[in-house]
């Protein structure tokens, strides 16, 4: 709402990706409350430079800004390394 940008043109979050069984699903939730577009028909795909490289501290942040405009630049979503199941404490039905 600051930055007068409306929740459904938003179509990509880089997230900050902890990977502990309670931290994701706190930060999915959070967008959700936060873009509030719930049964809505908009898209908007999530991930984490972290699976691919690691947890590198102050390091990361910068990495996901590169990954994210290297992605728009390319019009590509990159995989997810070694992803095989998401974190049943995650709820995503009905979120865009």
């Amino acid at each position: 709402a600051d930055a007068d940008v409306s929740p459904n043109t938003i179509s990509y979050v880089e997230c900050h990706g902890t990977a502990t069984p309670m931290g994701d699903p706190i930060e999915v939730s959070g967008l959700r409350q936060a873009f509030g577009l719930e049964g809505e028909e908009v898209t908007c795909s999530l991930g984490s430079v972290k699976g691919n490289i690691g947890h590198m501290d102050a390091g990361a942040g910068v990495v996901g800004v590169i990954k994210t405009a290297m992605m728009m630049a390319r019009r590509e979503l990159p995989p997810l390394a070694n992803f095989k199941t998401l974190n049943s404490r995650i709820d995503l039905s009905g979120a865009p």
